[in-house]
């Protein structure tokens, strides 16, 4: 399948527009138990990932999340990327839709 020149950027940002919220800092007191477990700077968005219950934590700094916790894998956004298409090969196939995206972009009258 061929993308349009920043078809791709433009559907990532709308993923992770759907994808995101922004979470309140852990407390002082949070980081100062957590000591030890991430960089300094860095161990304050380790321990949000921990408190929200995120089991990845994507960066291209794995050095700054070492040891880390075991309840949050640190990847590298290519790593996550191949875990979300294994994930996704795995699902069972769709049924067709009924008026829904694919028969828009079949007549033409939605993008895909």
């Amino acid at each position: 399948m061929y993308y349009r020149r920043g078809g791709c950027a433009n559907r990532f940002r709308l993923l992770v527009s759907r994808c995101l919220r922004v979470v309140p800092d852990p407390s002082r007191e949070d980081v100062a138990a957590a000591a030890g477990l991430a960089d300094p700077e860095d161990l304050p968005i380790l321990l949000a990932a921990v408190l929200e219950g995120c089991p990845w934590l994507v960066t291209f700094d794995l050095r700054h999340f070492q040891p880390g916790h075991p309840a949050v894998t640190v990847l590298r956004p290519g790593e996550l990327v191949g875990r979300v298409r294994e994930r996704l090969a795995h699902l069972p196939a769709a049924g067709p839709a009924v008026g829904g995206e694919e028969e828009r972009v079949q007549q033409g009258t939605g993008e895909m």
